[in-house]
């Protein structure tokens, strides 16, 4: 309860936009993503939802915040995204995949710490893994390491939350460079301030 009473109490609480891509025939993924977000209570649910899919998903409820963008090249998605931070109210992003599924504990855990260090720029989150069977293991990432993540960017660059300054700072998602679009914003904010925040 002291986790919940920070965060109501904070008095600017972390605002996230959370951008769902789809590829084209992933309205399974996208609604099991959705779903997982609508099971999220104030105050840790986003305040913004995007989903970026050739269609519209089906509307859920609890989910007034939920947007459809008609954009399913990788490209297109970026100049999306980076069009919607640019012109939005959030102060954090994150983007997913169709199929990514949010745990409670673990996005409240990620945004108490964006009060916990508001001079952050951007945090790595953890994951869950399920395996073809149905079990779970925990994908737990260190504290950044920028050896680690030039050695593994694909396990390393995924599901970052941004600072919407940061990211607007540093020029958003490269269109040019959509198959690895947050590894290459990552190396840019290194590049402009170092591995500090």
């Amino acid at each position: 309860m002291a986790d919940l009473a920070l965060f109501q109490n904070a008095s600017r609480g972390p605002a996230l936009a959370v951008f769902v891509r789809a590829q084209l025939g992933q309205d399974q993924e996208v609604d099991a993503t959705l779903r997982s977000l609508a099971a999220l209570q104030p105050p840790y649910a986003p305040r913004e939802i995007h989903v970026l899919a050739d269609a519209a998903p089906e509307p859920l409820p609890g989910l007034p915040q939920l947007r459809h963008v008609a954009a399913t090249t990788l490209a297109a998605q970026a100049q999306a995204i980076n069009a919607l931070t640019a012109t939005g109210s959030c102060s954090w992003l994150l983007c997913v995949e169709a199929g990514d599924v949010f745990t409670p504990a673990g996005l409240a855990s990620t945004l108490l710490t964006v009060i916990d260090a508001p001079d952050l720029r951007a945090i790595c989150t953890d994951e869950l893994m399920r395996d073809d069977e149905g079990n779970l293991s925990a994908l737990l990432r260190p504290d950044f390491n920028l050896d680690l993540l030039l050695s593994m960017p694909s396990g390393m660059a995924r599901h970052w939350l941004f600072r919407r300054e940061a990211f607007l700072e540093a020029g958003g998602f490269d269109p040019a460079c959509v198959d690895a679009a947050e590894f290459d914003l990552l190396l840019r904010l290194i590049d402009a301030g170092g591995i500090e925040g």
